[in-house]
């Protein structure tokens, strides 16, 4: 069985990242990777697991679109001491991230 397309992967990625992004900065480890960049290498992880499974590249792209955009309110809504907040240019680091997993996507499928 791969990876690329497994359901118990998939859903297993979402559920760790939603938890990383829900939990306080100062209890994450630090990558050295910029925010922004791994935001970016997140949301092709996500999609591509979600759509080599799903089979459903354009309601995936847009799934995780919206699920960044509430990742980033729910960030807002957290209490102070989290030291999140809601950032537009993550939710363009998730955007830019899903339109590189969009294009592999595709040039994948056609070779």
């Amino acid at each position: 069985m791969s990876l690329l397309g497994n359901k118990y992967l998939s859903i297993a990625l979402l559920i760790f990242c939603t938890y990383l992004f829900l939990k306080p900065s100062s209890g994450l480890p630090s990558t050295g990777i910029n925010d922004k960049v791994g935001h970016c290498i997140i949301f092709t992880s996500l999609f591509i697991t979600w759509a080599f499974f799903s089979k459903q590249p354009k309601a995936t792209f847009m799934f995780f679109l919206a699920y960044g955009c509430v990742i980033e309110f729910c960030q807002y809504l957290l209490p102070v001491r989290f030291h999140r907040g809601f950032e537009l240019a993550d939710i363009l680091a998730d955007a830019i991230g899903l339109l590189i997993a969009y294009v592999a996507y595709y040039l994948t499928k056609k070779g």
